[in-house]
């Protein structure tokens, strides 16, 4: 698609596809998208840097390093030459006072009332880059980077109308939504646990500018992404969202998203990172693929959430009660929940065993503690007891070579006999 074959008019904004006369507001609005996320992890993590947040949602650490580097990833992006690019779109919403003529075709009509949405993604790329979740790759380059996280601000309602072959298109760059359109896999070549065998999209960042939030752009940006997909490509659309931001969260549930699972960032250097987690959140439409898709779920969650304070909504309408985690059944899959010191079932103190990971995943249960911090814990014991497993080898390793060399001056029968020299 070209921006010449796809149009979208809003009340406020124009929708089209990116071009290179576009790249320098484009690259603006990722900076503004980058300092969102510095906002948001600040609220945990006070040292987080923009640096830290860059490799994650604009590109590899040394495309950044190199001297416009950045740029050229850009425009490679809008041109969508490479071969990791061909499947890669990016639309962005116009505003502003400025006119021009351009051909597009149909009719766009109808009420939105609806909100803004952020969405932010690990998008990364080499000499080809690989854009996908969870440092997935294209072609023949490195990637890394892992979620997308959507966020959502404000509410607007606008009509849109639109026909004829010629509208205005305002120049000034407000917002901007970028997907990956995923062909089929085949069942023997799986790259990744989301690949399937049939097509989906991959949601990777959406950005709309403070200044033009509560208008119903990014609702708009959303559904002209959906309006130039293909019938089958808009069946199963997917995307990561900063468990962080709330809003967004509740936003995409509105609009029939489920979470699917949790991933997690790394932010900073090896020995010093913070940890931050992301829903993975799922849209499906076709009923075929739906059924394939709801296979027994790996756990979210096991013993290593035990004594987190958890609020949970239970579906029967029992009420909403605060408890804390303190048991876990491998077997079936199920945790055990005490309400002691935090709340009461008529007046009383209760216990109660629930499928925490289904409540999870139909937003039932939210932690009382960030899902990141969680993470960060569960991080740091992973961190400790493989150092603590390394310093034991080591030591066993030491002790080993102590005993050897003990024994060898000790017992004579031990000792090395010198070897007798053959006869010619």
């Amino acid at each position: 698609l070209s921006y010449s074959l796809f149009m979208s008019v809003h009340d406020d904004c124009v929708v089209r596809e990116l071009e290179v006369d576009d790249i320098e507001k484009f690259m603006e609005l990722q900076d503004l998208f980058v300092q969102n996320h510095v906002d948001l992890t600040r609220a945990i993590y006070e040292n987080v840097t923009v640096r830290d947040w860059l490799p994650h949602l604009v590109c590899l650490e040394k495309v950044l390093d190199t001297p416009g580097g950045r740029l050229e990833h850009a425009i490679a992006m809008a041109k969508r030459e490479l071969e990791a690019f061909r499947n890669l779109r990016i639309l962005v919403a116009t505003a502003g006072n400025d006119t021009g003529t351009d051909t597009g075709n149909g009719t766009t009509s109808g009420n939105d009332a609806g909100n803004d949405i952020d969405t932010g993604n690990g998008t990364t790329s080499g000499n080809d880059a690989g854009i996908g979740f969870d440092a997935s790759t294209a072609g023949n380059g490195t990637t890394s980077g892992t979620a997308t996280d959507a966020g959502i601000a404000g509410n607007g309602s606008c009509t849109a109308t639109t026909s004829g072959n010629s509208c205005s298109r305002p120049s000034q760059l407000v917002g901007y939504i970028m997907y990956h359109c995923h062909p089929p896999c085949s069942r023997t070549k799986k790259f990744s646990p989301w690949d399937t065998p049939w097509p989906h999209v991959h949601v990777k960042q959406v950005f709309v500018a403070p200044s033009h939030r509560g208008r119903g752009c990014g609702k708009q940006l959303f559904q002209s992404m959906i309006e130039a997909l293909k019938p089958a490509q808009r069946s199963d659309i997917r995307l990561e969202v900063l468990e962080m931001n709330v809003l967004a969260c509740q936003w995409y549930r509105a609009q029939g998203f489920v979470i699917d699972g949790l991933t997690r960032a790394f932010l900073g250097n090896r020995d010093d990172y913070q940890v931050v987690a992301y829903h993975k959140m799922r849209r499906l439409l076709d009923a075929p693929a739906a059924k394939m898709a709801t296979k027994v779920p790996v756990p979210l969650f096991r013993e290593e959430v035990m004594d987190e304070v958890i609020s949970v909504t239970y579906p029967d309408h029992a009420g909403t009660f605060d408890v804390a985690i303190v048991g876990w059944v491998e077997r079936e899959k199920l945790h055990f929940v005490d309400s002691k010191g935090m709340s009461e079932w008529k007046g009383e103190r209760f216990v109660n065993c629930l499928d925490l990971n289904e409540l999870f995943c139909k937003g039932n249960v939210t932690f009382k503690r960030s899902l990141s911090l969680v993470m960060q814990d569960v991080e740091m014991s992973k961190k400790l007891k493989s150092e603590d497993l390394r310093e034991l080898e080591k030591r066993k390793l030491q002790v080993d070579h102590e005993a050897s060399w003990a024994c060898s001056i000790t017992d004579p029968e031990s000792k090395r006999r010198p070897r007798l020299k053959k006869k010619k």
